[in-house]
């Protein structure tokens, strides 16, 4: 995963590293995204990047309460969520979504609100 830094450390780079861990025979993954909401992605979109990138499986590390994260409104989350299950589906892969909680007061509750 990126986590919070999306800017110097890119999906192409996380990819490449896992490629060459693969090569060197240890199984290897990618969870595409990071803190951002949309998602950073090698292809246009999150779904796209777990159908058709064998070692993605999934999104993440999606920041909520934290406040290095964006604070997304629940419709972005929930539209993240469902990109990373069809995805999977349509892969036959995990198609999960990872959140970080980190220590905001608000928890686990996304900005409802926003």
């Amino acid at each position: 995963m990126l986590g919070v830094d999306t800017t110097m450390k890119t999906m192409a780079g996380l990819l490449a590293k896992v490629k060459a861990l693969k090569e060197d025979g240890l199984n290897a993954f990618v969870w595409t995204g990071g803190y951002d909401v949309p998602p950073n992605s090698i292809m246009d979109t999150v779904r796209e990047d777990i159908m058709f990138i064998d070692e993605v499986i999934g999104t993440g590390e999606v920041a909520i309460s934290d406040q290095r994260g964006l604070d997304p409104p629940i419709n972005e989350l929930a539209r993240v969520a469902t990109h990373s299950h069809v995805g999977g589906m349509l892969a036959n892969k995990a198609g999960l979504t990872h959140f970080h909680v980190g220590e905001g007061t608000a928890g686990w509750l996304p900005c409802v609100s926003c």
